[in-house]
């Protein structure tokens, strides 16, 4: 990695625990109303449906919505297939701004944060809106050097304009950058362009490494004969 200048993390699924805190707050809101449900499950199908809303956004005609807007939208569906209808605006809203704006980050990410900025730019580059970022850092503790969300840009990953926009502005050439991201999940939903492909960087001990570790052991043991 000698001469990667920048690493631009992803941030939502790579930095902050989303599930653990929509989860809980699923079931918090669903113990008032005496309402059992699968909360894991339901909160996979939130993230699964928000980022369907918002990833490749602006390809076809300018963007019209951020992930907040996602986030709101996606509920909603998630609530009216569930039979879920009983939620109140009140609690809608603090499940899909107040739960999202308040996640924690990985328990080792800010000390790791702090080593890695001491040898290369440290930009969160997240299909986030600005205000998820600035709220869950200021939460966390986090230190950006930069904050580049695809809300500025107008095209949201995994648009090559995204990334092009984002090397740009930290006038660097795209060989210059990577993207960390710590689970297999993320990498799944959120492919980089063939072009801006860049290897996998593990960090950490947290969940996030583990999991990733255990990904990748099993894709080696497939490939043994």
């Amino acid at each position: 990695m000698s001469n990667v200048k920048a690493l631009c993390f992803d941030t939502g699924g790579t930095i902050l625990d989303w599930h653990t805190g929509m989860r809980t707050a699923l079931a918090a809101v669903g113990a008032r109303h005496g309402i059992e449900r699968d909360w894991a499950r339901l909160a996979n199908e939130f993230r699964r449906r928000s980022l369907k809303l918002i990833v490749n956004h602006g390809e076809h005609a300018p963007a019209t919505m951020t992930f907040d807007d996602a986030h709101r939208d996606a509920l909603d569906q998630v609530l009216a297939d569930n039979g879920l209808g009983v939620f109140s605006e009140q609690e809608r809203r603090t499940l899909w701004w107040d739960t999202i704006h308040g996640l924690k980050c990985w328990p080792d990410f800010p000390d790791s944060l702090a080593r890695l900025r001491g040898k290369f730019m440290c930009v969160s580059f997240t299909l986030l809106s600005f205000r998820i970022v600035m709220d869950t850092a200021r939460q966390n503790g986090i230190s950006w050097d930069a904050v580049i969300s695809c809300e500025a840009i107008g095209k949201y990953k995994v648009l090559p304009e995204a990334y092009k926009t984002c090397a740009r502005y930290l006038q660097l050439d795209p060989s210059y950058g990577r993207l960390p991201q710590f689970r297999s999940q993320c990498r799944q939903s959120l492919r980089l362009p063939d072009s801006l492909r860049a290897p996998t960087r593990r960090m950490g001990r947290g969940r996030a490494a583990r999991s990733g570790a255990r990904s990748a052991a099993r894709h080696r043991r497939r490939k043994l004969p």
